[in-house]
């Protein structure tokens, strides 16, 4: 998953993830596994391109 905001763009890798277990111990090891790729935000295009209206 890419995400972006004023910090940066960010990636959060879900292959290999944690397994089952308590949902707020999930979360938390989510945080250590987040990339950042860049110091600005990600540009995206004002509407979607190549996306048919039924996948929205």
């Amino acid at each position: 998953m890419f995400f972006t905001d004023d910090d940066g763009t960010f990636f959060l890798p879900s292959r290999d993830g944690p397994a089952d277990g308590p949902l707020i111990d999930y979360l938390k090891g989510q945080k250590s596994r987040i990339v950042k790729l860049r110091g600005c935000r990600m540009n995206l295009p004002p509407q979607d391109e190549h996306v048919g209206s039924h996948n929205h």
